[in-house]
């Protein structure tokens, strides 16, 4: 998917865009972001509390951001394993974030 670079002005307007209905969801956007628009691959658990930091709160952080993160593995495949404590965006998350939640504007 091509973006502009300015397409998004903030985390917080990707995911407000996106429209995630769930953790599992906006875990996936998340990492999506972080790897489109920051050229962060790969994160754990303070990556993922980072980025739900940087959210400004506009959804609430999973109580275990661990099991969010292997639910997203597991459960949905919107997340790969890279390593242990590690994960990075799969190809079904990258699918489901550019074609199954609202387009971009």
């Amino acid at each position: 998917m091509n973006h502009d670079s300015n397409a998004y002005s903030s985390l917080r307007g990707f995911l407000r865009e996106k429209q995630a209905r769930n953790v599992a969801e906006t875990v996936a956007c998340l990492f999506y972001y972080a790897e489109e628009f920051e050229k962060v691959g790969q994160g754990g658990e303070e990556f993922l509390k980072t980025m739900y930091r940087r959210s400004g709160q506009l959804t609430k952080p999973p109580d275990e951001p661990g099991q969010a993160l292997r639910d997203g593995v597991n459960v949905y495949g919107y997340l790969e394993r890279i390593e242990r404590g590690v994960f990075k965006l799969s190809f079904e998350g990258r699918d489901f974030v550019e074609n199954e939640l609202p387009p971009a504007e």
